[in-house]
């Protein structure tokens, strides 16, 4: 009974005491975004600590760094003791056999359409231990596109992905994946009677819209992509052909004036693609759509060091942007380069369409 009481004040205590917790949130330049706390930033790096470990970030694929304010939604409690293992084979549909401790875990899901946004509803069973961890995961065959942390309190559980606002999850073919892992539980007591099982991982597929819808969402996007592509490598040929004609005569106001329509060009291609990606969760072509972006990026910085090569050439003053990008003009053509290489072959596949 004492005990108990104990207990009871310790979680009381942690309660008042951490109300509000604060993660570090970094935005990659690929549009990817990490949480977790900074635990060492130099000039060239950032070491983050996240929940499953550490991950180190190079400053030059980094966009922007900002706090976010976390509220915390578990506390710590006893589990019963930890039985003996027993291994038994779990297989999930699409994924490898894999050897576990004696619990089971199942899913089911289905996707709602309402006024207030796209839902995935996911139900399941497990004999678990209560307060264990499980992350629902709701992928393509090319990237998570989204996933929710659920922590078990009963054989059966229910939970949902979504909704995301204005974003929609197009019409395509998506994986929902329950995933337990011994190594991201976050209770004490859960990590010592989990300690010896393996990861449990199953899945259900999840159809959203007809064949045709899919065939038709994918078709449309890849022939907006396509021509943007080409638009970008225009775009790169013509800054390299104005800069070398201003190196050889410099027009401070000719290099302006083309300069505000170049610029207004790339700006249309940025916005478009930004408009996309607010509307929609899932991405059809995640692969194209991070080149894109990074191409739009690196044509900026291109830019920015020719100008700032051409003014300072002639005595001028020219205010560059701050930027933890330290890439030379030689560096950033390259990677243009690249990217428009790679992309080239979905280009000609589009237009033979």
């Amino acid at each position: 009974m004492k005990r108990s009481f104990i207990l009871i004040l310790i979680n009381f205590f942690i309660l008042i005491v951490y109300t509000q917790v604060y993660a570090d949130v970094v935005l990659l330049k690929n549009g990817r975004q990490i949480e977790g706390e900074i635990i060492e930033e130099t000039d060239n790096a950032v070491r983050l600590k996240i929940k499953i470990g550490e991950v180190t970030l190079q400053q030059d694929q980094i966009l922007s760094i900002e706090k976010k304010e976390l509220s915390p939604d578990f506390f710590e409690v006893e589990l019963p003791p930890k039985p003996k293992p027993t291994k038994v084979e779990l297989k999930a549909e699409g994924y490898q056999t894999v050897t576990a401790l004696k619990f089971n875990l199942n899913i089911e899901a289905e996707f709602r359409r309402s006024f207030d946004g796209d839902t995935v509803l996911i139900s399941g069973t497990t004999n678990l231990p209560p307060k264990s961890v499980l992350y629902l995961s709701l992928k393509t065959p090319s990237q998570t596109v989204a996933v929710r942390k659920l922590f078990v309190e009963n054989s059966t559980f229910s939970d949902r992905i979504g909704p995301f606002g204005n974003k929609r999850i197009p019409p395509g073919r998506y994986i929902v994946e329950a995933t337990f892992s011994p190594e991201r539980q976050e209770s004490e007591g859960a990590k010592r009677i989990l300690a010896e099982t393996e990861e449990i991982r199953t899945a259900t597929d999840l159809s959203i819209g007809s064949v045709h819808e899919i065939e038709e969402r994918t078709n449309k996007r890849k022939s907006e992509l396509a021509p943007q592509f080409s638009e970008l490598k225009r775009l790169y040929d013509e800054l390299n052909i104005e800069y070398e004609a201003q190196k050889k005569n410099f027009n401070e106001g000719g290099w302006n004036t083309w300069s505000l329509k170049w610029q207004s060009q790339l700006g249309a291609i940025k916005s478009s693609n930004e408009d996309y990606r607010n509307k929609m969760l899932a991405l059809d072509f995640p692969e194209q759509e991070n080149a894109l972006n990074e191409v739009i990026y690196d044509l900026n910085l291109l830019w920015n060091r020719y100008a700032a090569e051409l003014f300072k050439r002639n005595n001028l003053t020219f205010d560059v942007p701050p930027s933890n990008d330290t890439r030379n003009s030689d560096s950033l053509k390259k990677a243009i380069q690249d990217r428009l290489k790679t992309s080239s072959e979905f280009s000609m596949a589009s237009n033979k369409k």
